[in-house]
């Protein structure tokens, strides 16, 4: 298992935004955090059916 400093970014967007809106967040956290970082989009219908 990993230590958590060494772990991959997530942000799972998708719900209300799309995931563009996410990039420049997403780029100053993976410089700051010094690790990977994806932004993994989700469709509403796929939050929805987390709900079943």
């Amino acid at each position: 298992m990993k230590q958590i400093d060494e772990q991959t970014i997530i942000i799972i967007g998708g719900l209300l935004i799309i995931k563009e809106a996410y990039k420049e967040m997403a780029k100053v956290i993976s410089i700051k955090a010094k690790q990977a970082l994806y932004i993994v989009n989700v469709k509403r219908i796929e939050w929805l059916l987390t709900n079943l």
